[in-house]
């Protein structure tokens, strides 16, 4: 069984997915992390064959003064 650890910085709750993308990311202005990127890539990471897993993933916002 493969796990992988989800480092995320802080999240942008407010826009759902309905929100566009570009607005979503605009809104944190740099401090937060739009939803629509988590989504990606977790898409991502489940779309990995079997032979391979992602171990660790750190997220953070561009403007995210603790990483």
């Amino acid at each position: 069984m493969a796990v992988t650890c989800l480092q995320l910085g802080y999240l942008n709750t407010q826009d759902g997915l309905h929100t566009p993308l570009e607005q979503a990311a605009q809104n944190g202005e740099g401090q937060l992390i739009a939803l629509h990127d988590v989504v990606a890539l977790v898409r991502t990471l489940l779309g990995l064959s079997a032979a391979s897993y992602v171990r660790e993933l750190v997220l953070p916002a561009i403007a995210d003064e603790r990483f």
